[in-house]
């Protein structure tokens, strides 16, 4: 009853905010950290291929319009000599600032563009051959209506006719250039794109449809695999790309495209260049998506 009392209870320790501070770092900092080391890392990688690429010379083959146009611009910003070839004269190609010699006379469904372009060319030491030049209908029809233009090559619509203009462009076109022009390839080291489309690829056909154009891109895909096992020996890269879905003046036209989905056109390019900037002997007779600049992606055959 008069005993000693029970001590106090001891006082509770003070609690510390430093976990409390780890956690919102990590939770809030670290993302904001590695979103910007990543896009330091980028800046820098594009650097480094800008610097690379000053002094290459490039020839783009169908840059009169859309992703040809906008291709030259882009090499010739930094710095490559743009050797770029049209059929006809074109004000806006010839407004591109930078090294660009402009090509005229140059048409790939001719038998005698071969010999237009070793004339050209002749002598010419060539680091990218981007073969861009191709066609939906081979200009076959005057559709203005989109829906028309995609229906006149559906099973009941496809004519002989269409197929043909549509190979003339689409996969002899890309041959002719490319027999022409390989002797010109700096070798080794030399790269040669031919411009493709998912539409070419036999696995990612669900819809059906678009015989002339889809058959003409699967058919081109193939001599551009033959060609990467060919210029192997002369340490040549070869690779199909796969812009994606882009709005351009191709088809039914930029508008009509836009509707549907389509992409613009300069990211869209960008990842066309970081495809040419990542092609080598490693990855040579790949079929490239392009990925409208996010990030290269391997596309399905």
């Amino acid at each position: 009853m008069f005993g000693r009392p029970e001590p106090p209870p001891p006082p509770e320790p003070e609690s510390s905010p430093l976990p409390v501070l780890v956690a919102i770092l990590l939770c809030w900092g670290l993302p904001i950290f590695l979103a910007y080391l990543a896009t330091a890392q980028a800046k820098a990688k594009k650097a480094a291929a800008d610097a690379a690429a000053k002094g290459k010379v490039c020839v783009v083959v169908g840059a009169s319009a859309g992703l040809g146009l906008e291709l030259t611009r882009q090499l010739a910003a930094r710095g490559s000599k743009v050797y770029a070839t049209v059929r006809k004269p074109n004000k806006e190609l010839s407004a591109i600032k930078g090294d660009v010699v402009v090509i005229t006379g140059v048409d790939v469904c001719s038998d005698k563009v071969g010999a237009v372009l070793a004339e050209k060319l002749a002598g010419v030491k060539i680091d990218i051959l981007m073969h861009n030049a191709g066609s939906y209908d081979g200009g076959v029809g005057n559709f203005k209506d989109p829906m028309a233009l995609f229906g006149s090559q559906k099973l009941d619509g496809v004519t002989m006719e269409t197929l043909k203009a549509v190979y003339e462009v689409n996969t002899f076109g890309a041959l002719r250039v490319c027999k022409a022009l390989h002797g010109n390839m700096v070798s080794p080291g030399g790269k040669v794109a031919i411009m493709s489309t998912q539409m070419g690829s036999i696995d990612d056909n669900t819809s059906g449809g678009s015989y002339a154009y889809r058959s003409s891109k699967a058919a081109v895909n193939m001599i551009g695999k033959s060609l990467s096992c060919d210029l192997k020996a002369k340490g040549v890269a070869v690779q199909l790309l796969a812009p994606g879905f882009v709005a351009t003046s191709f088809g039914p036209g930029a508008e009509a495209m836009k509707k549907m989905g389509a992409k613009a056109v300069e990211p869209s390019v960008e990842g066309v260049v970081q495809a040419l900037d990542a092609m080598g002997m490693h990855n040579t007779g790949c079929f490239v998506h392009c990925n409208y600049g996010l990030g290269l992606k391997n596309s399905m055959w």
